[in-house]
């Protein structure tokens, strides 16, 4: 029993973080929302969802960012 604590609350959530480039703490509570929202399936699905989080955001931020130089694009002091 305490090698299945240490297995699932240490060495899991690492593995999984280090993976997913998350960190441990944001695996366990990714899981921890996952079970409270919808059970097995939401703790399978958690970590997926978890890590494609920073993807989206990243998209989002350079498309915004590409848009706001489609606007105002930088000026080379070219007549």
């Amino acid at each position: 029993m305490i090698y299945h604590q240490i297995e699932s609350h240490l060495l899991v959530p690492r593995i999984y973080g280090t993976t997913l480039k998350l960190s441990p703490s944001v695996v366990v509570i990714s899981i921890l929302v996952g079970v409270t929202l919808m059970g097995v399936l939401g703790a399978v699905l958690a970590l997926p969802a978890a890590a494609a989080v920073p993807i989206i955001l990243r998209t989002v931020r350079e498309w915004h960012e590409r848009a706001e130089e489609a606007e105002h694009p930088p000026e080379h002091g070219l007549p």
